[in-house]
């Protein structure tokens, strides 16, 4: 009589250890709410974890309690509490001190907006935006995300950037996404070409047209992206790339060197 094999078990993914996978999950949902939601609820939760509903049951009710979540129509919007861990972070950031009062003056001078990023792995955070209060273009606040695989941001950051930091940037996208990451590499090719020629990057679209450059900022090594965004109907295109560069220069050579830096990145 022939014996019957039993069926083998999947191998379990073995955990590092030194890794906090329930403080992992909690962060992740926190984290959920980087897409621009207000409210988010524990489907939402569910999908954006892979976790099971208890897990995120036990979650959210943990964040309702030290008040990084608040329950809201069933659902929940972020809590107080993660403002209050944002601000240490914010105020000792000499960048933004010392880059509020010129960014503010050209926003002014060209009447759009001026936005200041820095980059968290594979995104663009916002740390400071000043723009004319009668401007209506699409103005992120500070802490809004932009990932570098989603167009003109991404392009100039990473034309900008060190070579080191580029290629580690793009070799991680090809890991999750290699089309994504053929396209990012084409496109920041032609960026870098751009950028060398003229000192900025330039895109139009959604009745608005932005310039962009990168920045060096000394006190922590890092290379940030500062763009200028103008309606078509306050500056045209023409006029914009005629008059913009020169200021928006000048500010980053200014910035960089309050900062103790006057270096430049080359993109080659």
């Amino acid at each position: 009589m022939a014996t019957k094999t039993r069926p083998r078990k999947k191998k379990a993914v073995e955990k590092d250890p030194r890794f906090a996978y329930t403080l992992s999950n909690g962060l992740r949902i926190l984290d959920a709410f980087s897409g621009g939601a207000a409210v988010l609820g524990n489907s939402d939760f569910c999908r954006h974890t892979g976790e099971h509903k208890s897990t995120v049951w036990r979650l959210t009710r943990t964040l309702c309690e030290m008040g990084y979540l608040k329950p809201r129509d069933g659902k929940f919007e972020l809590g107080l509490a993660t403002l209050s861990l944002a601000y240490p972070r914010l105020v000792t950031m000499p960048l933004r001190r010392i880059a509020h009062p010129l960014m503010q003056k050209l926003a002014e001078d060209i009447g759009g907006a001026v936005n200041l990023g820095l980059r968290d792995r594979t995104a663009i955070v916002i740390v400071e935006s000043c723009r004319v209060v009668e401007t209506i273009v699409n103005k992120p606040e500070i802490g809004a995300r932009r990932p570098l695989e989603d167009g003109f941001v991404g392009e100039c950051y990473l034309a900008g950037a060190e070579k080191e930091e580029r290629e580690e940037v793009i070799k991680a996208m090809e890991a999750s996404n290699p089309p994504a990451a053929k396209a990012l590499r084409a496109a920041v090719q032609s960026r870098m070409g751009e950028l060398k020629k003229n000192g900025f990057c330039f895109t139009s679209g959604n009745g608005a047209n932005a310039i962009a450059t990168t920045i060096r900022v000394s006190d922590t090594g890092e290379t940030g992206f500062v763009a200028c965004v103008v309606e078509n109907k306050t500056l045209s295109k023409e006029k914009m790339i005629a008059t913009v560069p020169p200021k928006l220069l000048g500010m980053v050579a200014s910035i960089e060197r309050m900062l103790g830096s006057s270096a430049t990145v080359d993109p080659v």
